[in-house]
């Protein structure tokens, strides 16, 4: 069996904080940056890069939404358009047009739920509409071997 590995980020969305547009999260958390063939757009995060890696890593990848929150329309809600991910790498000024072309499915989800999604599925969140937390831990899972020689992932893999 491929030995898996992940990284993870948190966020928590508030009233005060706006709504996010259509897109895809592509990036993945390396140790060091190390100019490699396929991998572009390197950002320092810290004690760590973010990158973005070849579209065959990208499509193998998916993510875990951990609800330390309620989630619904009223506090800004991710909505996902289902079955996007087919459409591979989706440019930003694509997202829309793609999204409105899928079916939509608003997360309504309590805290303690946990939802898997394919890494490239476009989503996007709306205001929210009241006072309240929208918390979540989210956690990106890919196979440990179909990172390029010479490249590591950002978090330990024990």
């Amino acid at each position: 069996m491929r030995d898996p590995c992940g990284s993870w980020h948190s966020a928590n969305r508030t009233s005060q904080t706006g709504g996010v547009p259509w897109h895809q999260d592509r990036v993945v958390a390396l140790k060091t940056r190390c100019e490699t063939p396929g991998y572009g757009r390197w950002v320092g995060q810290g004690d760590f890069w973010h990158a973005e890696p070849p579209l065959a890593l990208l499509e193998k990848m998916i993510f875990a939404r951990v609800y330390l929150d309620d989630s619904n329309a009223a506090n800004g809600a991710m909505e996902f358009a289902l079955g996007s991910h087919k459409q591979g790498r989706v440019a930003a000024g694509d997202a829309a047009r793609i999204a409105a072309d899928s079916e939509i499915e608003i997360e309504n989800a309590r805290r303690g739920d946990v939802l898997f999604l394919k890494g490239l599925t476009l989503h996007r969140s709306g205001r929210a509409a009241k006072a309240a937390q929208r918390r979540i831990v989210r956690i990106d899972f890919a196979v440990r071997e179909e990172l390029d020689e010479g490249l590591e992932w950002a978090l330990p893999q024990n």
